[in-house]
């Protein structure tokens, strides 16, 4: 009943198969079990949603970045301190509703723009941004992977198409190939 307040489908039809989300719902939902004092019953679960809510929804049962588990992702964390300012009301509710959110160069714009940050917050930045160029190298590497797959593409093609050298583009992509690391600015 608990895991399915947290995750909004029953128990039998949850299915979870990354190990790292599926001990995270359970850390989530022993969290609301402790919150609950597990006083409610197993047949009344619109009550512990009810309940959910007035503990202040599904953020509720995580910590901020850098925190004890369960801990809140970098994204989660950044929505969570700028859901309101970026999204209005209707961000939030999603938010505490269903753990949705922000669009992350949304969110990384409000925490720059905040004077006051917190030290997790700023750590969440550099997380959610490192997180975001890995995503973005594999996504790179696979592109100039099915554009060497045709004939008339050249490392010049390349080049220009990232803004770089041939040279740049030819080491770029043979570094990834090998699976060395690789900026994704231009390299001139």
């Amino acid at each position: 009943m608990i895991t399915s307040s947290i995750t909004g489908q029953p128990a039998h039809e949850l299915q979870v198969d990354d190990a790292a989300v599926d001990k995270r719902i359970a850390a989530m939902a022993e969290a609301l079990a402790t919150a609950l004092n597990d006083a409610l019953d197993a047949a009344e679960p619109y009550r512990v949603r009810e309940r959910l809510e007035g503990l202040g929804g599904l953020p509720a049962l995580l910590h901020p970045y850098t925190g004890p588990a369960p801990s809140m992702t970098p994204i989660e964390h950044l929505t969570h301190r700028y859901a309101v300012r970026v999204g209005g009301l209707a961000a939030v509710e999603a938010w505490r509703q269903r753990l949705a959110v922000l669009d992350p160069p949304a969110a990384v714009e409000a925490a720059l723009a905040d004077a006051d940050a917190d030290r997790a917050t700023r750590l969440a930045v550099v997380a959610l941004l490192g997180d975001l160029r890995r995503a973005l190298e594999a996504q790179e590497r696979a592109a100039m992977d099915r554009a060497m797959e045709l004939d008339d593409v050249s490392y010049t093609d390349l080049g220009r198409a990232l803004g770089v050298a041939r040279q740049v583009a030819h080491r770029r992509h043979q570094a990834r190939a090998a699976d060395r690391p690789v900026r994704l600015s231009p390299q001139r």
